[in-house]
């Protein structure tokens, strides 16, 4: 009656007398739709559950009856209800075979759509969970880790209060409990190296007066304590971090099998110190009192002996490499079998200084005297840069080291 062209309401077809109760029974449509929204949003879910099951035993109902009675009522003109014919069972049996088929396949496509749905929750609280592992692990971990660092903090104030004792041995429980720490803390290593030099420094002072170097002189119980550790301390980050002992009196001490590379122990007082099957690459021993220290088949690559005392020091087999014993006394220094490629002797004091199959090539030997040095050959020298040199030794002549040298080019 109200109706448009196409056949659709129009409100503006509404004579004016009726709007006013077209307005309201829209709006009270209007009311009964939200009521019925909220109602559904609001239902709790035992609600739904009654409500879904409610709906699927319809549609199972629905379904059944239209498997019974379909045919008929698609085609009831054409279908006979008594006496059917075999084209009766053509139709009525094409009809129920494709309502079979719609009907697996809603069942296949609800199945997969669950299993889909189910598929991506599981997906989803997959990640929830490792999201939630990971956070805790995390937390875990860095709990773990205050804690230890606490741990090591108390460990470390004790071990303090022990190197600063009077009594010796909680003197050595504390340096070795320090070493525990730096064993066990990579973040502590450079500080309890530095408190275990500083100890060194402290305890061994070197006093302004030479002391005697006496065979029984050594380091005092707890001072080789902290060079042991300091000798053998892990190796950390980058390498060797330099460790300062200059001005130190360590005469006699046992540094055997120590890794002390780029230590620096300039003007120390190392007489008759033990060094043997040490490493001691780029240590700085400038100034220092070596006379009778034992470097034998030590590793002396590009360490540092300027000015150095080393009166009848051991190099025996020592790798000494690059090294510099500028302005040294090496006064009956015993160097045999000695590596001493690159190494620098500038001015140095080599009298009867033992070369005896010691490797000199390319070393620099300049303004020094070779007069009284042993065990040195024309090979050795032919080998070696010279300059400015005063004296050979007395078994060979300039011109004979001019001709073994030319015979090597």
């Amino acid at each position: 009656m109200f109706e448009n062209a196409v056949g659709e309401f129009s409100p503006a077809l509404v004579p004016l007398y009726a709007r006013p109760q077209l307005l309201l029974w829209t709006s009270q449509f209007r009311g009964w739709r939200v009521a019925a929204r909220v109602m559904l949003l609001g239902m709790m879910p035992k609600t739904r559950r009654v409500a879904f099951t409610v709906v699927l035993a319809l549609a199972v109902v629905g379904y059944v009856l239209l498997l019974w009675r379909g045919p008929w009522w698609v085609d009831g003109a054409h279908l006979r209800s008594k006496n059917l014919q075999p084209a009766d069972g053509v139709v009525i049996t094409g009809f129920r075979t494709m309502l079979v088929a719609l009907g697996v396949g809603a069942v296949a496509a609800v199945t997969l759509h669950y299993t889909h749905r189910n598929h991506v929750l599981a997906l989803w609280q997959y990640e929830q969970v490792q999201k939630q592992f990971a956070h805790t692990q995390a937390r875990d971990q860095e709990q773990a880790e205050l804690t230890r660092e606490g741990q090591v903090t108390e460990r470390y104030v004790e071990a303090i209060k022990l190197l600063a004792s009077k009594n010796l041995t909680e003197r050595l429980g504390g340096i070795y409990a320090l070493e525990r720490i730096m064993n066990d803390s990579e973040k502590d290593h450079a500080t309890v190296v530095e408190v275990l030099a500083a100890f060194v420094r402290q305890r061994a002072a070197a006093g302004d007066e030479e002391g005697p170097d006496e065979k029984n002189i050594k380091p005092d119980e707890d001072v080789q304590a902290a060079l042991t550790v300091l000798g053998r301390r892990p190796i950390h980050g980058d390498g060797y971090s330099r460790i300062n002992l200059r001005h130190t009196d360590l005469r006699g001490a046992d540094l055997s099998d120590a890794k002390l590379d780029q230590v620096d122990l300039r003007n120390a007082r190392l007489q008759r110190a033990h060094f043997a099957r040490s490493s001691l690459r780029d240590t700085v021993f400038q100034g220092a009192a070596l006379r009778k220290a034992d470097f034998s088949f030590t590793h002396l690559n590009g360490a540092i002996f300027y000015q150095a005392d080393m009166e009848e020091t051991a190099l025996w087999q020592a790798d000494a490499e690059n090294a510099v014993f500028s302005y040294a006394n090496m006064e009956r220094a015993r160097l045999r079998e000695a590596k001493l490629q690159g190494a620098a002797f500038l001015r140095t004091n080599l009298a009867s200084a033992e070369f005896h199959n010691a490797d000199l090539a390319h070393a620099i030997l300049k303004d020094v005297d070779l007069s009284l040095s042993e065990g040195l050959r024309l090979q050795q020298l032919a080998k070696a840069v010279l300059s400015g040199v005063k004296n050979l030794p007395p078994s060979m002549s300039m011109e004979e080291l001019e001709k073994a040298k030319g015979s090597l080019l």
